[in-house]
């Protein structure tokens, strides 16, 4: 069984990114972690991007496993290119595509710990699985570097950030099942 849902979304009554900080995401984990806990044995967690940092400081304590899927790292700056818009209380920032952040977040994010301090008090099975096309692969194996065994890392050649592509999204798939069936 498997339990998708969404921090943020493009849904009419979803939560956006721009009103949304790294605290509600992890509050969010939380709250689906206890309602599953006493539900199955097994509970992994996947986090995509932006999500890892909201589980690697989520209570682990009733899960099983994690597997990032090119999981980001702490915001060590804003470009020149990115603004703040007081009407909004966002920034606009430029990764590609423009993306409004939260002022709140932004702050928050740029407080995070970098990948070896979030992954070292991590105690349970953890794979990190990087975008082969993506900028987040320094950031993987940096968390691969520091978090503690069982780990495993893997790099989807061909993929973006979204692993969204046809093959690569499968390669995605078999990598995250073969953990979790390695821990079940």
């Amino acid at each position: 069984t498997a339990f998708r849902f969404g921090l943020y979304s493009g849904e009419r009554d979803g939560r956006k990114l721009r009103q949304a900080t790294i605290a509600n995401h992890t509050q969010d984990v939380n709250t689906v972690v206890n309602y599953f806990k006493s539900r199955y044995k097994n509970i992994f967690l996947v986090g995509h991007s932006l999500g890892g940092l909201s589980i690697l400081t989520a209570n682990l304590k009733p899960v099983k496993g994690l597997i990032l899927w090119d999981s980001t790292h702490t915001l060590k700056k804003l470009e020149p290119s990115d603004r703040f818009n007081k009407y909004l209380d966002a920034y606009i920032v430029d990764w590609g595509i423009e993306i409004l952040i939260g002022k709140k977040m932004v702050g928050e994010w740029m407080g995070f710990p970098p990948p070896k301090e979030l992954v070292k008090n991590i105690k349970v099975p953890i794979k990190i699985i990087c975008a082969g096309r993506g900028q987040l692969i320094k950031t993987g194996k940096e968390y691969y570097q520091y978090a503690h065994q069982p780990k495993a890392l893997a790099i989807i050649k061909n993929a973006g950030h979204n692993f969204d592509e046809d093959g690569p999204e499968e390669g995605l798939f078999r990598e995250t099942y073969a953990w979790v069936k390695k821990f079940t």
